[in-house]
């Protein structure tokens, strides 16, 4: 064969090639851009304990209809970490017409109110989302003033967190209901049937001595108790009200 007719044949086959690659090229565009089958349809959600699939969805609901292959996962997770409880989301697509979403949330352990912004935060003290009606958890409420900077709320969270599991992991009967904060006095210590004034330490009353001051108040009902430690001295003041007057009566518990 001449070298005119390999040319010639060369120059066939390199055509034919471009012509199919084309025609493939033009077909895949045509059905990703022309055609429904990339098109959003389905979500697939997974890990989610707190929050339902169903919020999840709801959150990327904008982008239904849009094509798989041109989503920014990164902005569609940023829409699911915006529901709050989320600590990680990671968003992969689905093909042709799906996202699969996975979830991991916070576990809260304290609910912590400053005003009218109320949130939750984790055993190492990190504060999340904002509390709503539907994901209410009976938990117990640190109470700070509303000028309190973030390093110093910071550090009232931490110091809550080690009273909390202090006392209720002593075995008082009576678990922490909350925790108050005043400027000037410091903190107050809620466990349901007393309330026990700590100061600025949060360790000064003993949970030993706690115990004791709630083992002489009755159980089985609410008793609006105040308990104070005596300054320089090992005793507990327990003010309680008496049922018959109304009158404070002070007992003094060794």
């Amino acid at each position: 064969m001449n070298d005119g007719v390999v040319r010639w044949v060369r120059r066939v086959a390199w055509t034919l090639g471009l012509a199919l690659l084309g025609t493939g090229a033009y077909g895949t565009w045509y059905v990703a851009a022309r055609t429904d089958t990339f098109h959003l349809r389905h979500v697939t959600v997974g890990g989610v304990r707190e929050l339902t699939r169903e919020e999840v969805a709801e959150a990327v609901a904008p982008w239904l209809g849009a094509s798989v292959l041109s989503l920014d996962v990164e902005v569609v997770g940023q829409a699911v970490t915006d529901l709050g409880w989320v600590k990680r989301v990671e968003v992969e697509r689905d093909l042709p017409d799906g996202l699969l979403i996975d979830v991991r949330e916070y576990t809260p352990v304290l609910t912590v109110k400053r005003g009218s912004d109320v949130r939750y935060t984790t055993c190492k003290g990190r504060l999340f989302a904002p509390v709503t009606l539907e994901h209410f958890r009976d938990l117990p409420t640190l109470s700070v003033p509303t000028e309190l900077e973030p390093a110093q709320l910071r550090e009232t969270v931490e110091a809550t967190l080690e009273l909390v599991a202090r006392h209720d992991g002593a075995g008082l009967g009576d678990q922490v209901t909350g925790v108050r904060l005043d400027p000037m006095l410091g903190y107050t210590l809620e466990l349901g049937r007393a309330s026990v004034y700590l100061g600025w330490d949060t360790a000064s009353v003993p949970v030993e001595r706690v115990a004791a001051a709630l083992a002489w108040l009755p159980s089985g009902r609410r008793v609006p108790a105040m308990i104070y430690a005596v300054p320089n001295s090992t005793d507990l003041i327990v003010k309680v009200p008496d049922s018959g007057h109304g009158v404070p009566v002070d007992v003094v518990v060794k």
